[in-house]
């Protein structure tokens, strides 16, 4: 599996993978990269797993893991990237990682300081959270050296290394309970994590199934 992980972080932890919903189970895996500027991940017969498919308009490609552990293919010249794996995020949200373009995330609008839906993010100090909006594209962006992991239960997880204890600590999550996430009792309903069932209908409305 192509993959990238911390360098200086005891634990290892990887952070993008890229054949993540494809794997192969041995060792006869072969990542070629071709003069078309493609990146490709095959099996010894020949099967491909993965490809980032051809790169338009590169002229001698040349493809590296920048410092901000962006994997990139760009012309020998450098330049915007013609793919990268920022693009195709795994579990990880990391800095300098532009969350845009066919992404869709809903957690109330942007006010270029923090999210409306999570008002507690303007109490953080360990970030810099920044929202860019033009004709040409739009993205939510974050600086600062930490890890951001979508785990496998589905919460968005914020992850700092602890160097002194060797481990990840998690200071913040979402969605907090079961009426954190979106929408989850459909329209004209009510959530309330206190009632049993915690969705109700507003009054002069009845549930469209038990």
């Amino acid at each position: 599996l192509p993959g990238i992980w911390y360098n200086t972080i005891s634990q290892q932890t990887i952070i993008w993978v890229a054949n993540w919903d494809w794997g192969i189970n041995n060792s006869t895996g072969v990542l070629s990269f071709y003069n078309n500027g493609s990146l490709v991940l095959s099996h010894a017969r020949g099967e491909v797993y993965w490809s980032t498919g051809a790169a338009a308009g590169v002229t001698s490609p040349v493809a590296r893991v920048l410092d901000s552990t962006n994997f990139v293919v760009t012309g020998s010249g450098g330049g915007a990237p013609t793919w990268q794996s920022f693009d195709y995020p795994t579990d990880s949200l990391l800095s300098a990682m532009k969350l845009g373009g066919n992404a869709a995330v809903e957690e109330g609008a942007m006010d270029r300081a923090a999210f409306s839906g999570i008002p507690e993010m303007k109490t953080y100090d360990m970030f810099a959270f920044r929202f860019h909006n033009s004709t040409d594209e739009e993205y939510y962006q974050f600086d600062i050296l930490n890890n951001t992991v979508l785990s496998r239960l589905g919460l968005v997880e914020r992850m700092v290394w602890i160097e002194g204890t060797k481990s990840w600590n998690r200071f913040w999550f979402a969605p907090k309970d079961q009426c954190d996430s979106v929408s989850p009792c459909g329209p004209f309903s009510i959530c309330n994590t206190n009632d049993s069932p915690i969705c109700s209908c507003v009054q002069g409305f009845k549930p469209q199934s038990p």
